[in-house]
């Protein structure tokens, strides 16, 4: 049997990618339904990484013909130390971008690759799914000596679509159908109002500011920004472009014409991901993001193109449409027995970081930053 020998190769200019776009965007459809995996949210959120001094690190692994791996890092030094951990973050569940039955190949070689010739002192990684699943990955890499301290993330919603949006609702309960029809009659008390789907391909820069126009009076502006919207707009602009299964489009919620609330739904595969939700402060007791999102919900379940709706988190509210959650898991790995234990400590267990009151968190200055 021919042995196919393999080149790993590491990108760093952020324009480069454009370079091997069509071979990773062709991985991505025969190994995920995951979109935020493609190409081009890769380079959207590398340019977003890049002003918090984040440089990318994309390892690549190829032979003769083929791409057959990507995964997609970025890198830092924090206190001497040099850290890497996914491009992406966990709400965008990253991963591996490699065919499922050679994950755990691909990826042993890519972390001996990072530890051993990179120099690279801790990795932090985000995985999606059954525990056991990636704990047998760690365990492939106790053969390269390192080490790893393994914990739970915030998972994701999910609602699979198995029956009518009329049966789903005859399950759910009349609570559940009371529940909206209130907030529909305290909006009606704003004025005249509705709810309006506007298709990404049809709309453009105009959807794009009526979405910005929302944020800035929304509390969300207030605590962290735009934060990963702009990355994911930006790369939504250029995937596109050149993936024709891939679609976006934003529910409005409006008040007398004027938007008050919007989802951004992307659907790939089969999927549609319940991206961002946001609304105007000064309406918040009216639930907009709660009606919003009830309302893309139902419009989606009743085109009959979806297997299923990811909300791509885990927040409270919800459990109002599903109780089924995607579990997340993070795993800190380096070289040296100590850090991995040390940092997961206090970093898994709330209870402990509470009670020393942040000091710890403080003590370590920018450490944070690369564990989110």
């Amino acid at each position: 049997m021919r042995t196919i020998k393999t080149h790993i190769r590491i990108i760093e200019d952020i324009d480069e990618i454009s370079r091997i776009q069509d071979n990773w965007d062709s991985l991505v459809s025969r190994s995920s339904c995951n979109p935020f995996l493609l190409s081009d949210f890769a380079r959207s959120f590398s340019y977003l990484n890049k002003e918090s001094g984040w440089n990318p690190m994309i390892v690549t692994i190829s032979d003769e013909r083929d791409l057959l791996a990507v995964i997609p890092l970025m890198v830092r030094r924090v206190y001497g130390l040099k850290v890497a951990k996914f491009i992406l973050n966990q709400w965008y569940s990253p991963d591996f971008v490699v065919c499922r039955k050679d994950r755990n190949h691909y990826a042993s070689l890519a972390i001996d690759y990072i530890f051993n010739h990179l120099g690279c002192h801790i990795l932090s990684l985000s995985f999606e799914g059954k525990s056991r699943d990636s704990r047998s990955l760690m365990n492939d890499f106790k053969e390269l000596g390192i080490h790893y301290s393994f914990g739970s993330q915030m998972g994701h919603r999910v609602l699979p679509i198995t029956s009518t949006w009329e049966e789903f609702e005859r399950l759910k309960g009349s609570n559940f159908r009371n529940k909206f029809r209130k907030i529909e009659r305290n909006l009606s008390k704003l004025g005249a109002w509705n709810v309006v789907r506007r298709a990404g391909s049809e709309g453009g820069q105009e959807i794009v500011d009526r979405i910005l126009e929302i944020e800035k009076e929304s509390w969300k502006e207030r605590v962290r920004g735009h934060d990963t919207l702009t990355a994911v707009l930006a790369g939504l602009k250029e995937v596109t472009k050149t993936r024709s299964n891939l679609e976006w489009s934003v529910y409005f919620l409006e008040v007398k014409g004027h938007p008050i609330a919007y989802s951004l739904v992307i659907c790939y595969a089969g999927v549609a991901y319940i991206t961002k939700t946001s609304y105007k402060t000064q309406y918040r007791r009216f639930y907009p993001g709660i009606y919003v999102n009830h309302s893309a919900i139902q419009d989606l379940w009743k085109v009959n193109r979806f297997m299923l709706i990811d909300f791509l988190t885990d927040l409270q509210f919800m459990e109002t449409w599903t109780k089924t959650v995607v579990d997340r898991h993070i795993c800190v790995m380096s070289k040296n027995p100590l850090l991995p234990p040390v940092i997961g400590f206090f970093f898994y267990n709330e209870e402990t970081t509470k009670k020393m009151g942040g000091i710890f968190q403080k003590a370590m200055g920018r450490f944070p930053a690369f564990w989110a």
